[in-house]
């Protein structure tokens, strides 16, 4: 009879010890979840998605050259307008493969970039501003074809149709017009988007509501509260400063450029107009009011946080055995390795970052692979 009072006591405990094991395993995985979401949905809308708008939206667009390229060389029948706007830094996409139209399921990490004079931006710490004497403003409406005049620079621009450009391809002021008002139009979207996952996962990950709930529908109970509580705090020493490593980058200014026909210049059939002074972004999103203000361009997370998450994340909660036929204080036995008696944990990881075979990435090269796993 004792021997079945042992193993019948046993098996209770050992019964104990897994639920609430597996309610740690649970919960501690649908918390990091959200984080992993998060950082896939940013990549995305980092890369991919502008990638494919302009591709759809500025591919089919032929431009006829002027006379010569910006760099000299002879023009070579038209070209078309995506391709001129990625020379200018305006958006990011594959260099190898301009028309790419997916990617591969085995294929890492996602080389998707910036091109021209805003290489810069490719980068973990990205300069949004694109260089160069372009954004200098002076006051006037129009520039010759002598190039702008040298004013006061502006600060935090972005030039998305060049002096270069206008100079060779046949971009007149109002197609330059359109193109402005569409880039405006396309990442004010893909801020908002951002904005909006940024919104939910601060919601989520302010209490982690999904690890408590999780741990308590598992466990049951009065005692769950507190014990979920436990974790969630234990997780929270380590998460808690997630939100703040999200940094969005975003444009006070943008200028443009465009040709406008002239009949009263002797010899010049045109000029090269410009939004002088360049226009000022709306603050349409608070993350970018927070960082000055201005229209979004992308969403970077530091690269010590990504690491410590690939290491991973703890979730901890002690909780209390059961009563047996002989009346051991297991809780007490447990206190002599620990002050609190028995416990549970487990560590969840986003796996993927700058690690084969995901090379996932947020920025850059923005690759929506991390994934969720867990260990004890």
């Amino acid at each position: 009879m004792l021997f079945v009072f042992l193993i019948f006591e046993t098996a209770k405990l050992s019964r104990e010890k897994i639920r609430h094991q597996f309610a740690i395993d649970a919960a501690a995985f649908v918390e990091m979840t959200n984080y992993s979401d998060f950082l896939n949905r940013s990549a995305y809308v980092n890369g991919p998605f502008p990638m494919r708008i302009f591709f759809e939206g500025f591919h089919d667009t032929p431009l006829n050259c002027l006379g010569r390229e910006p760099d000299g060389r002879p023009c070579n029948g038209t070209r078309a307008l995506d391709d001129v706007l990625y020379d200018d830094g305006v958006f990011p996409r594959d260099p190898g493969n301009p028309t790419r139209q997916d990617f591969a399921a085995g294929e890492s990490p996602w080389n998707i970039e910036f091109g021209g004079s805003r290489s810069g931006m490719n980068s973990e710490d990205p300069v949004v501003s694109t260089p160069g004497g372009d954004c200098n403003t002076t006051g006037s409406q129009n520039h010759t074809n002598a190039g702008p005049s040298v004013g006061s620079a502006v600060d935090n621009c972005v030039v998305i149709v060049s002096m270069r450009t206008a100079k060779a391809w046949n971009i007149n002021w109002d197609d330059a017009n359109q193109i402005y008002k569409l880039y405006v139009q396309i990442y004010q979207l893909l801020g908002s988007v951002e904005s909006a996952q940024y919104s939910v996962l601060s919601r989520l990950s302010a209490k982690h509501n999904f690890l408590t709930k999780s741990y308590w529908l598992n466990v049951g109970g009065d005692q769950a509260v507190t014990e979920a509580t436990q974790a969630a705090n234990k997780f929270d020493g380590q998460a808690g400063g997630f939100m703040g490593a999200v940094n969005f980058h975003c444009a006070k200014h943008v200028m443009f450029m465009g040709n406008q026909i002239v009949t009263n210049v002797l010899g010049q059939p045109y000029q090269i107009w410009a939004s002088d002074p360049p226009p000022t972004m709306p603050d349409t999103i608070a993350e970018c009011s927070q960082s000055g203000g201005g229209l979004f361009q992308l969403v970077t997370v530091r690269h010590d946080v990504l690491q410590a998450m690939n290491d991973g994340w703890t979730a901890e909660a002690h909780w209390t055995s059961p009563s047996n036929y002989w009346n051991i204080d297991v809780n007490g036995m447990m206190s002599g390795l620990d002050a609190n008696g028995p416990r549970v944990r487990a560590t969840a990881q986003v796996v993927g970052y700058g690690t084969p075979p995901f090379n996932a990435g947020v920025w850059p090269q923005p690759t929506p692979k991390f994934q969720v796993r867990t260990k004890p």
